[in-house]
């Protein structure tokens, strides 16, 4: 039987998510276009743009996805199957930058706020998370594990989950979760206070904000009675 309970967590501070993007950006042709004032503009002419795309909220620059050549599916550590790219609203490359262990697509790139640029690349299991510095593309943060990465309104916290397998029975395989913040290492399920771990058969389907960031909010679903 799985009974769901909701079940919130205490964090802290304050600010506003904002409204959805103004200023959009996608990829037609392997190239950059932007809508702007005038109507879509073509930024880039390299052939080599791929997505995932997205424009700065102030609309003057795009972070997108650049094919690797050169790309070695077998020695991808340090050749990955795309860079990340940013270049401002005329095309003018600003940096770019080959991620470790980017074997994959990326998933996702998000504007964190003015000075941070959100990377998320997802396998079967997990997601890496990179945290770019806007002006230099330098990684600030690595994170590994989990997914869903939902920042609080105020950006102080990155909110994510792990999800892995657990046998239930001797003929049973069910799905297990934990919550973690600003790291790799988890909040939640809490300790067992017998055994030391941590319980071990909660799911936790997804994560929403508190519009004043104090609290986190999640369902759970628990294996068994």
């Amino acid at each position: 039987m799985v009974a769901s309970v909701l079940l919130v967590l205490l964090l802290a501070a304050s600010a506003d998510m904002g409204t959805p993007p103004k200023y959009r950006a996608w990829i037609e042709g392997h190239e950059v276009w932007m809508l702007t004032d005038t109507g879509p503009r073509q930024i880039t002419y390299d052939a080599l743009a791929a997505n995932p795309v997205a424009a700065s909220p102030t609309g003057d620059r795009v972070v997108y996805g650049q094919l690797n050549p050169i790309f070695d599916a077998e020695h991808c550590g340090n050749t990955p199957r795309k860079y990340v790219v940013l270049v401002n609203s005329f095309g003018q490359a600003l940096w770019k930058t080959g991620l470790q262990d980017a074997c994959n697509d990326f998933d996702k790139f998000e504007w964190i706020d003015a000075g941070h640029i959100g990377v998320m690349l997802c396998g079967r299991a997990n997601c890496f998370y990179w945290v770019l510095d806007v002006n230099t593309g330098e990684v600030l943060k690595k994170l590994f594990g989990g997914f869903d990465f939902v920042w609080s309104h105020d950006r102080r916290f990155v909110a994510h989950r792990s999800v892995s397998d657990i046998e239930l029975d001797a003929n049973t395989i069910g799905e297990v979760s934990t919550l973690m913040f600003n790291s790799d290492e988890s909040v939640y399920p809490p300790l067992d206070p017998k055994s030391g771990s941590r319980y071990d058969r909660q799911i936790i389907p997804d994560l929403t904000w508190a519009p004043d960031d104090a609290w986190v909010s999640f369902s759970v679903q628990i294996h068994g009675g």
